[in-house]
């Protein structure tokens, strides 16, 4: 039976508004209001916490293992559709970047083990750099035009002017911190979700000119076009973590 864990409601404004509301409301004009009142209330409470409370690591970890499973189906369908030689560079691209999303479960998992309370607030989490990812998350929403994935970036989007309002507050490092691995994880999750779209188009976007003369280029994630944008989030998310584990 899965273990249910209450959000404290004090620690959300809203909640604790909306149970005023339904604590006056109730006393006034429902039956008994009084005696049913208080105890709607309290659910209201903490109904509206547990809604909006904050990721915590173990919710990161679960949403990793389902971008690692993601990975793995993506891998296998570029594995089926690149099959010609000269399609062998940007197969091993796409399979070094999936297996970096598949590597993040044990990633966090160390994060865990290691504990983050000390460690030092990382340049990632500034307002700056924020906003600037805020700018680039809302272009890349002008620009979508499939459904399901518009939807992924507006929740990326939604999430990101919610991590940014909190930032500015002063909320503290560590909670900052777990939010943006949050945010870079959904990310992530986007970015993930595009390139199985593109694989499935009856044409691909045409591969970088591996150089000849720096023969390691080939099948370099950064230089291939579908999967530039997913290789640099996770670099970003690993910047992340070494910060986080004070490497």
């Amino acid at each position: 039976m899965p273990r249910i864990v209450l959000t404290d409601p004090l620690r959300h404004p809203l909640a604790m508004a909306a149970a005023g509301a339904v604590l006056v409301i109730g006393v006034k004009l429902l039956p008994w209001g009084w005696l049913l009142a208080p105890p709607l209330a309290l659910l209201v409470a903490f109904g509206m916490a547990h809604q909006r409370r904050q990721a915590t690591l173990p919710d990161l970890i679960r949403r990793a293992l389902q971008l690692a499973a993601g990975a793995d189906a993506v891998s296998a369908e570029a594995g089926q559709r690149l099959i010609q030689v000269e399609s062998i560079g940007r197969l091993t691209a796409i399979q070094i970047c999936c297996q970096r999303v598949v590597d993040l479960p044990t990633k966090l998992e160390r994060l865990g083990a290691a504990g983050t309370a000390d460690a030092p607030r990382s340049t990632l989490l500034s307002t700056r750099n924020l906003e600037q990812r805020l700018r680039q998350e809302r272009q890349r929403l002008a620009r979508e035009a499939g459904s399901d994935l518009k939807r992924q970036r507006e929740r990326l989007v939604t999430q990101l002017e919610r991590n940014l309002a909190l930032a500015q507050q002063g909320m503290e490092a560590g909670s900052l911190r777990v939010m943006a691995v949050s945010e870079h994880l959904e990310s992530v999750a986007g970015d993930l979700q595009e390139l199985q779209v593109q694989l499935r188009q009856p044409e691909l976007p045409a591969p970088p000119a591996w150089s000849v003369d720096h023969p390691d280029s080939e099948g370099d994630p950064g230089l291939d076009p579908l999967t530039a944008d997913l290789h640099a989030e996770l670099d970003e998310l690993d910047h992340l973590l070494r910060e986080a584990l004070g490497a």
